[in-house]
C-alpha cells in the first residue's frame, strides 16, 4: 500500500515538474533579448550614469559660481547638500562599477 502511494506521489511530482518546465520555457528570453538587455545594462552603468553625474556637477558648479559672482552666496546648508549628494552618488556609482561585474561573473 505504501509502495503504491509512493509510486503515485513520484509520478505526480514528475508531472508537476514537467509542467513547470514547459511553462518556464514559454517565458524564457531569446539569446538576442539576453544580449540586448546586457548591452542596455552596461551602456547605462558605464556611459549614461557617469555622463549624467558629470553634467550635473558642471551645471551645479556653474550655478554656484554665478551666485557667488552676484555676491548672493548660497547658505552653507545648500552647498553642503549639493556636495554630500554628489559624493554619495559617486560612491554608489563606484560600488556599482566594481561590485556588479563580479556578481555577474559569479552568476
Amino acid at each position: 500500500m505504501i509502495r503504491h502511494l509512493l509510486t503515485h506521489l513520484h509520478f505526480y511530482v514528475k508531472d508537476y515538474n514537467e509542467r513547470i518546465e514547459r511553462e518556464n520555457q514559454d517565458y524564457s528570453y531569446s539569446k538576442v533579448d539576453q544580449y540586448w538587455l546586457r548591452f542596455i545594462f552596461i551602456f547605462n552603468l558605464y556611459i549614461l550614469q557617469p555622463v549624467t553625474r558629470i553634467t550635473i556637477f558642471i551645471i551645479s558648479s556653474y550655478e554656484l559660481k554665478k551666485e557667488a559672482a552676484k555676491e548672493i552666496l548660497l547658505p552653507h546648508y545648500d552647498r553642503n547638500i549639493f556636495i554630500y549628494s554628489f559624493v554619495s552618488a559617486s560612491i554608489l556609482l563606484l560600488i556599482l562599477l566594481y561590485v556588479l561585474p563580479f556578481l555577474a561573473i559569479a552568476a
